[in-house]
């Protein structure tokens, strides 16, 4: 399915599975559609040159994938634009072609083409190009990549470089998301969308465990947090991972762990309890997997009794993970 935003009247919802194609020399009509699909923005035209932009933008799920080319122009979010996003959502960014910077929370970022960057929705920035250029970025749940709101503040405004090691892997699989809208078979998307969530995920952690210049900080520096987070992800599939055997695995006791998951907002439990029905929501709405019983996904990552599964899946996305199943494979 392909919507022309350019030729609608009114604008279409961006359906899962669907395509849209905007081209417009209007920048109230940018903004416009940037709202709809990334939550409030205004956009403002930078530079001499006419103003003018083409975007393609797909969804798949939770997650939205856009490919810009426009003439300079600058995007702001605002404290007064924040009220109707929502505050689990983050963006990435890779600039495959121009020259610009990301603000937010103090911090600047300078863009060049091939850096890639991350800002919060649900704080004010700015992300402005004074001359023509191509923008690919995601938008998506951050816990879908394991992340905070608290280690979310640690990343945003600050550029991964190309010339990085980890950008010469992750930067050309990426790119290839602007090279083929509509043109990969839904099931093979959805997969190869959740390889780059992982890519993504992954450079987002180098920025967490980096300073400020981009070099590492040392293991005895990392935050706990982070070694906590790291030995979740690696055992989460384990039914008998519980907050004692991380504290464990740390050296320090269960209240010195659960005094480090405080700022967090959460409880180690919960977050071990997310992570875990994260990555069944991800299985069920993987189309080459139709084949596996739910009570089988739901003990691959933990859940060892089918009903409490069902109910603890059921609380946090309002539905059933079979009936979850049938809405994102339909």
């Amino acid at each position: 399915m392909t919507i022309n935003v350019a030729a609608a009247t009114e604008l279409e919802p961006l359906h899962n599975g669907a395509v849209s194609r905007m081209s417009t020399t209007n920048v109230a009509e940018l903004s416009r559609v940037m709202s709809s699909y990334y939550g409030p923005v205004r956009a403002f035209p930078l530079g001499e040159e006419k103003f003018g932009v083409q975007m393609n933008t797909s969804r798949n799920n939770d997650v939205v994938v856009g490919a810009v080319r426009a003439r300079g122009h600058r995007l702001e979010r605002t404290e007064a634009l924040i009220g109707d996003v929502d505050p689990t959502y983050m963006n990435f960014g890779l600039l495959l072609a121009g020259r610009g910077y990301v603000h937010q929370q103090g911090r600047t970022a300078t863009l060049g083409p091939g850096a890639m960057f991350m800002n919060d929705p649900d704080v004010p920035y700015s992300l402005a190009f004074k001359e023509s250029f191509h923008l690919l970025y995601f938008l998506f749940p951050r816990k879908m990549v394991g992340l905070s709101a608290w280690s979310l503040g640690g990343i945003v405004a600050r550029a991964v470089q190309p010339d990085d090691v980890l950008s010469r892997f992750v930067r050309p699989f990426l790119t290839q998301f602007d090279r083929s809208f509509g043109a990969v078979e839904e099931r093979a998307g959805t997969r190869l969308l959740h390889s780059a969530l992982d890519l993504i995920g992954t450079v987002a952690h180098q920025v967490l465990e980096s300073d400020a210049d981009g070099q590492p900080i040392s293991v005895q520096r990392q935050p706990l947090l982070q070694q906590a987070k790291d030995f979740i992800e690696s055992n989460i599939s384990d039914p008998e991972l519980t907050p004692t055997r991380v504290a464990e695995s740390l050296f320090i006791t269960p209240r010195h762990l659960h005094g480090i998951f405080q700022p967090e907002g959460t409880t180690v439990a919960a977050w071990i309890r997310e992570r875990r029905l994260e990555m069944c929501r991800r299985d069920l709405s993987d189309p080459h997997q139709m084949h596996k019983p739910v009570s089988a996904i739901g003990e691959r990552w933990g859940f060892d009794e089918a009903s409490h599964f069902s109910r603890v899946f059921r609380s946090a996305y309002g539905v059933s993970p079979r009936r979850y199943r049938e809405q994102a494979t339909a």
